[in-house]
């Protein structure tokens, strides 16, 4: 299973102070939008296994956001399993961005 973790740091936008329900909505976006970019590159039904784990850290009103994103492919589907994972966060944090600049700054 092919794995990769990226992570950012959320300094250059100019957060308001989030409450908990907050931290919780930006973390279930974040999921979703993982879940959706996959969908979009490659059918559902034919992924063996995959792993969406998205931390988010806010200690000292500095936010920090971790997605995980585990992929197996079977044999049969010969894709690069790795390039897709890397595309998927790619355009996950590019969404969030935005979400993040349009729902959570001053």
């Amino acid at each position: 299973m092919n794995e990769r973790s990226d992570e950012t740091d959320v300094m250059d936008i100019n957060l308001r102070k989030l409450s908990d329900e907050d931290i919780e909505r930006i973390s279930n976006e974040a999921y979703k939008f993982v879940r959706h970019f996959l969908s979009n590159y490659i059918n559902p039904q034919e992924i063996d296994e995959y792993n969406i784990i998205v931390d988010i850290d806010y200690s000292n009103q500095n936010l920090q956001i971790d997605i995980d994103l585990q992929l197996k492919l079977p044999p049969r589907i010969a894709r690069n399993e790795q390039k897709i994972i890397e595309d998927v966060l790619e355009k996950s944090f590019s969404e969030l961005d935005k979400l993040l600049k349009e729902k959570f700054t001053n």
